[in-house]
């Protein structure tokens, strides 16, 4: 996932996907514009924690260009792409 604008937009991107998504989990560490530490993200179906942390070494690759990475588990079908497209991000498998 590319640095988001806010960490809002990440909370309401998993927050959309998990109601009638069919997300059932998310983590991940995410670098937003603008702040220096990693943002991290946590989320159980609807209910999304996230915080900022001042280590640096959680991010998953020393050369990810300033790009984080989030781990969605859910139902067969589940609808990723609305959450990449909601954050510029990818999705691999």
């Amino acid at each position: 996932v590319p640095p988001l604008e806010t960490a809002e937009q990440i909370v309401d991107a998993i927050t959309t996907l998990a109601e009638p998504g069919g997300m059932l989990r998310a983590k991940g560490f995410l670098t937003v514009t603008g702040k220096r530490a990693p943002l991290v993200v946590q989320a159980v179906g609807g209910r999304v924690e996230h915080y900022y942390t001042q280590d640096h070494s959680v991010m998953p690759f020393e050369d990810n260009n300033g790009h984080g990475r989030l781990v969605v588990i859910g139902h067969a079908g589940m609808d990723v792409d609305t959450l990449a497209k909601q954050t510029g991000g990818i999705i691999t498998e």
